[in-house]
């Protein structure tokens, strides 16, 4: 196992048993949470990128994981913003 921080695409996870969204979205500069269900569950320094409401990309660094177990692919995780990206290309680097 690597210590690389995995890209995780939220855009990409919006399906059943592939999922991926905010659970209490708040101000940027306030900790966040996410949850969801995938086969890679986040681990904690990954990163999340996401579609603003205002068509930006933003960048959250996953703090906090949490994975209940039971369904076993879901987990829930708390995120801090990290910076708005500009350009991304199909591998989610900046």
């Amino acid at each position: 196992m690597t210590n690389t921080k995995n890209i995780i695409k939220m855009w990409e996870h919006d399906g059943w048993g592939n999922s991926i969204y905010f659970l209490f979205p708040r101000p940027i500069d306030k900790i966040s949470r996410i949850t969801g269900h995938l086969k890679q569950k986040p681990r904690i320094g990954d990163e999340v990128l996401t579609e603003m409401q205002d068509g930006k990309i933003g960048s959250y660094e996953v703090i906090k994981v949490r994975y209940p177990g039971n369904p076993p692919d879901q987990f829930f995780c708390d995120v801090k913003f990290l910076k708005y990206i500009e350009n991304i290309d199909n591998d989610g680097e900046k």
